[in-house]
């Protein structure tokens, strides 16, 4: 068992070691490449915000205008501008990799009575697709934090 201070350091480790996220990174790299092996570079950043959009969400889409925020924010130099994303979004609509819908977000009280509703576009990946990413993304996340997290082994068994 890790006592209090073995916790903490490991946990301050993990937090700036970024190696899981340079690790889903490359393993949703990987996925997009083997699933689209003629997407761009354009294209391939864009799935991957997707990807990460609903793994942070804990939807089974991602919000139009989180994917936009997100890439203006995080790849400047790809998507300058709002264009550049919608462009990017098109081209993968065409291709029938990425579909555009809208999505209604409904809020009940305890009486099932509806309190408000919200319509929201949504960009959606295949389910296959989604599945398999989101299965990689945490089985990266249980190996690095179990690397991280676990007590090491008894040394005295290997040294018998």
């Amino acid at each position: 068992m890790l006592d209090k201070d073995e916790l903490k350091t490991r946990l301050k480790l993990l937090v700036h070691s970024n190696s899981i996220i340079e690790t889903w990174d490359a393993v949703i790299n990987e996925i997009i490449k083997s699933t689209y092996p003629w997407v761009n570079l354009h294209q391939a950043k864009l799935l991957a915000c997707v990807i990460d959009a609903i793994w942070t969400s804990e939807f089974s889409n991602a919000l139009y205008l989180e994917v936009v925020y997100r890439l203006l924010l995080q790849e400047k130099q790809l998507f300058p501008s709002n264009r550049h994303v919608r462009e990017t979004i098109r081209e993968l609509r065409e291709k029938g990799v990425v579909k555009c819908k809208i999505s209604i977000f409904a809020s009940y009280n305890k009486d099932g009575k509806l309190i408000s509703e919200i319509r929201r576009k949504v960009l959606e990946v295949s389910d296959k697709f989604r599945k398999e990413s989101i299965n990689a993304m945490a089985e990266v996340l249980r190996y690095t934090l179990s690397g991280y997290l676990l007590p090491e082994k008894n040394k005295n068994l290997f040294n018998a």
